[in-house]
């Protein structure tokens, strides 16, 4: 425990005494220390003075002379500006040094303005920061822009997926325009864009046998979706399912559907999106379809012949009877033979069949044969063809899946009310 006496001037004015290392006296034999009387004559916070005293070198006292503290001013530790003797232990301080307040540190004087500057220096920290927090926290969520890879195995289907899916779908199709579904074997490139599809869309119903190899060869994780579930199938003369569903309209809606079912699985977020794009889709069917029951409800002989047996479906629709034993199906640069020919002058004549429907145009001299024929109803070629396994052309009337269905009503409806 450290005693300490004062002298009774010591306390005359209110101060703070630290521990004073060197600015008060110590005596070599006790362990008391005071302060001289003029020490704190003025008010002033003593820190440590390691130099600013003076010290005895035969004793352990030290003292801080008279005017060292004339002027109200806070001493830090100076480690240099005062004197020390080389032959002594004591330290001291000229008397010139701390006349002026910014001597030997920080006087009160710059204290103000020091703190002044400390407190603006954290208001704009804080500032900064608050500003910086609103900022981010206030922040709106950007919608990055994703889209759903799907590959479609016929352009038809391609064409429903764009419908649902519009701009936040990126659709590949693996049948090229032209080419026959039935038979289709998909190349090395097209396998792998089945390994990097999120989605794909079959049609099945027994459209696409090739398909199941291609899907194991990709590794793909894309899920399938197959466009037939819900749609009564039916079948054709052989027994086999026809896999032509999507030639009636009424089909077409579920085949959609199925699609926007799997586009909001995949992609939750953006569910609105693709129900308002069935929606829509949805009354240009309903259009197309009541435009066609218009056409056919105007039509008394109902009986077609055609080359393709692709039309069940759209028979079935508008109450057509579909006559698919007479011709052939002929590729536009093979023509028929007279054998060929005279057969079909007898079931033409033996059906009552007046209108043939091909779903290719026939060539030239098979077309010419038909209109030399001796047969006893009169026979009408449709000058166009009839899109039936595939979307035309681009610029033709059968780009789009809709306008491929109107134009196939109008041509048969038109051919039909010629007789």
């Amino acid at each position: 425990m450290v005693l300490v006496a004062d002298a009774p001037e010591l306390l005359r004015s209110p101060v703070a005494l630290p521990s004073l290392r060197s600015g008060g006296e110590r005596s070599a034999n006790s362990n008391r220390s005071f302060v001289a009387p003029e020490l704190l004559r003025s008010p002033v916070a003593l820190p440590s003075l390691r130099y600013g005293g003076e010290r005895s070198a035969n004793s352990n006292r030290s003292f801080v002379a008279p005017e060292l503290l004339r002027s109200p001013v806070e001493l830090p530790s100076l480690r240099s500006g005062g004197e020390r003797s080389a032959n002594s232990n004591r330290s001291f301080v000229a008397p010139e040094l701390l006349r002026s307040p910014r001597a030997g540190g920080v006087g009160r004087q710059d204290r103000v303005p020091l703190l002044a500057q400390i407190v603006i220096g954290i208001g704009m920290c804080v500032s900064l920061l608050l500003a910086a927090g609103c900022s981010s926290a206030k922040a709106p969520e950007r919608d990055v822009f994703v889209t759903t890879k799907v590959v479609a195995t016929t352009n038809i289907l391609a064409d429903f997926v764009r419908a649902v899916g519009g701009e936040r779908v990126e659709v590949k199709t693996l049948i090229k325009l032209g080419a026959d579904p039935h038979s289709y074997t998909p190349n090395e490139s097209e396998v792998q864009s089945l390994g990097d599809a999120d989605l794909i869309v079959r049609n099945g119903a027994g459209l696409e046998p090739w398909l199941e190899d291609a899907i194991v060869s990709s590794a793909t994780r894309a899920k399938v979706v197959d466009a037939s579930i819900g749609i009564a199938l039916l079948h054709e003369t052989a027994g086999a399912i026809d896999p032509h569903i999507w030639m009636n309209p009424r089909n077409a809606k579920v085949m959609v559907h199925s699609i926007e079912q799997a586009l909001r699985r995949a992609d939750p977020k953006h569910a609105d999106s693709y129900v308002g794009g069935e929606e829509a889709y949805n009354v240009a069917l309903d259009e197309l379809d009541r435009g066609a029951k218009e056409q056919f409800a105007r039509v008394s002989n109902k009986t077609l012949i055609t080359t393709s047996h692709g039309l069940r479906y759209f028979a079935d629709a508008y109450g057509l009877q579909l006559v698919t034993d007479v011709l052939p199906k002929p590729s536009q640069k093979q023509e028929l033979s007279a054998a060929v020919l005279h057969r079909l002058l007898q079931k033409l004549n033996a059906s009552k069949v007046a209108a043939v429907f091909p779903e290719l145009p026939l060539p030239p001299r098979t077309s010419e044969a038909f209109a030399t024929l001796d047969a006893t109803v009169q026979i009408i070629i449709a000058s166009q063809q009839l899109y039936v396994d595939t979307l035309g052309p681009e610029s033709s009337t059968g780009q789009r899946y809709a306008s491929m269905m109107v134009h196939d009503a109008s041509v048969i409806a038109n051919g039909l009310e010629k007789l």
